[in-house]
């Protein structure tokens, strides 16, 4: 190859490789699109920390405890006293919790720590496994969602409101992912009223009887549940009396779910 044959395969090398930058990052700024008007796109959330651990649980425990110990003393794992009441409610029924999940339940709905945590699990996928800091809640808050859902039956409708605008596409499929806060009860306006869901949920579990605030009704929807917008009303179009201050609102069906991350620490 001649020395101009060499400067120019050169040149059309870094050229590809600038186009294949701009590609990726356009990948990762549409997953994350925000509309022209500036609300944020409901999208499938392809950066979320979405491990379902099917299949992979022992080894799971194994690798928590060889690998990720460390985590346990950065975050308070005695945040509720484990009665002697729950401890009889384990010995004489199925699907009930352990020390730890229990444990992660209160975690996650005391005020201190649930925003920094679904902050890195909706965004922080890259870093699964390495930096991420919540491996052990992760999987116990996880794990506690499928026991608990286990011992319920079939689907149920959930609310969630928000003090952001969302947008979305009818009939497009989306994971909220992270783990969701959404409700039994229609009339938790603290949260907002800008954009509200209305779930359809086949994978969130009722967790009022764990949470530290009881009277929000709490069903938990897992990262990985995936769902599809069946409609979108605007507030003139909302029927129901006690959503009628909702200025958007997502009807929501469950669709399965969808794990990119799915035992990726073990196998």
């Amino acid at each position: 190859m001649s020395f101009s044959e060499k400067v120019t395969f050169s040149i059309l090398q870094n050229k590809m490789m600038i186009l294949i930058s701009l590609c990726w990052m356009l990948s990762v700024v549409t997953d994350m699109v925000t509309s022209t008007d500036g609300a944020l796109q409901l999208g499938m959330a392809e950066d979320s920390i979405d491990d379902m651990y099917f299949g992979c649980t022992d080894q799971m425990k194994n690798a928590l405890q060889q690998k990720f110990s460390t985590e346990l003393q950065n975050q308070d794992w005695n945040c509720k006293p484990i009665t002697r009441l729950e401890k009889l409610k384990r010995f004489f029924k199925k699907h009930q919790l352990t020390d730890k999940q229990i444990q992660a339940i209160c975690l996650y709905t005391g005020n201190t720590l649930y925003q920094g945590f679904n902050k890195q699990v909706r965004e922080e996928g890259r870093t699964y496994g390495n930096s991420f800091p919540y491996h052990n809640l992760h999987f116990q808050l996880t794990s506690a969602l499928q026991t608990l859902k286990r011992s319920s039956v079939g689907c149920e409708t959930t609310y969630r409101r928000m003090k952001g605008e969302f947008d979305g596409r009818l009939n497009h499929k989306i994971r909220l992912g992270s783990f969701s806060s959404s409700s039994r009860s229609k009339t938790q306006t603290d949260f907002g009223h800008k954009t509200c869901l209305e779930i359809n949920t086949c994978h969130g579990a009722f967790i009022k009887e764990h949470s530290k605030v009881p009277d929000e009704e709490e069903v938990l929807i897992p990262p990985y549940e995936m769902f599809t917008i069946k409609g979108i009303k605007k507030q003139a179009e909302v029927k129901d009396k006690d959503l009628s201050d909702c200025e958007k609102l997502f009807e929501l069906e469950s669709a399965g779910v969808h794990s990119n991350l799915n035992c990726r620490l073990v196998l």
